[in-house]
């Protein structure tokens, strides 16, 4: 099972939202962004093994 989340941080670097699917952190970020705010998105960390 897929755990993996997008972090959404303001200007601050407080964490303003954690999200796990597009749409909803897009229709979060356009509200915000009509707000003002200035945001950060932080994806989840890829994981790779090397073989």
């Amino acid at each position: 099972m897929d755990e993996s989340y997008i972090v959404l941080l303001d200007e601050n670097g407080e964490v303003l939202g954690e999200f796990r699917d597009v749409e909803s952190l897009y229709a979060f970020v356009k509200e915000k962004m009509k707000e003002g705010k200035k945001i950060k998105i932080k994806g989840p960390i890829e994981v790779y093994f090397l073989l």
